[in-house]
């Protein structure tokens, strides 16, 4: 009696992986999304490094209802969301 071969997955097991630039488009999408984060402050910025890096945090930051996201963000990651306290230009 032939044996089935261990080497080849079942097709029912295996599972599509989205590759690192479509999850971090999808990331950058949703912080861009968050009702009033300005995206030219450091929070935006520093919202899609610390989320792109912490796998646990990102799935949180996803689970949360929309009107909780900003607070989430302002807690958890240092910057800030106020035009007025960013520093915006160059020194030549």
């Amino acid at each position: 009696m032939a044996s089935k071969s261990k080497s080849i997955p079942h097709a029912s097991n295996h599972r599509f992986q989205q590759s690192i630039e479509d999850r971090m488009a999808i990331l950058v999408k949703r912080v861009g999304e968050v009702k009033g984060l300005i995206h030219e402050t450091s929070l935006y910025w520093n919202s899609i490094d610390f989320l792109a890096k912490n796998d646990v945090s990102r799935g949180i930051f996803y689970a949360l209802p929309d009107k909780s996201k900003l607070e989430y963000l302002e807690r958890n990651i240092e910057g800030s969301n106020d035009l007025d306290n960013e520093y915006i230009g160059f020194d030549y």
